[in-house]
């Protein structure tokens, strides 16, 4: 059931990728084309195992990190930190709730 359900996480997480590259290439390559080329580059980590895992993990916080420094510095001179925010009672409640109940079942 194990090896079915991840089976299925795959595809999914397959095709997601591959719409993603073919719109980050100006739909200029396939959908296709970039499922081929995510699932060829899985297979070849799959094979490498931990220890490539491990060497991408030791770096990559370093271009998610840039990444961020630039979302601030894009959205910063549209952040008005003087606005009220704009949920109360109820609506702040469920809210909170909902990010709560998210962050609990990851």
């Amino acid at each position: 059931m194990n090896v079915i359900i991840g089976g299925g996480y795959s595809v999914v997480n397959y095709v997601v990728v591959g719409q993603i590259l073919s719109a980050v290439s100006g739909y200029t390559m396939s959908i296709t084309v970039g499922i081929v080329i995510i699932a060829v580059l899985s297979f070849v980590i799959s094979l490498f195992g931990f220890k490539v895992i491990h060497s991408f993990e030791k770096y990559s916080w370093i271009i998610t990190f840039i990444l961020f420094l630039v979302l601030i510095g894009q959205a910063a001179p549209y952040v008005d930190a003087s606005a009220p925010g704009e949920d109360t009672g109820l609506a702040y409640a469920g809210s909170f709730l909902t990010i709560l109940s998210i962050n609990f079942c990851r």
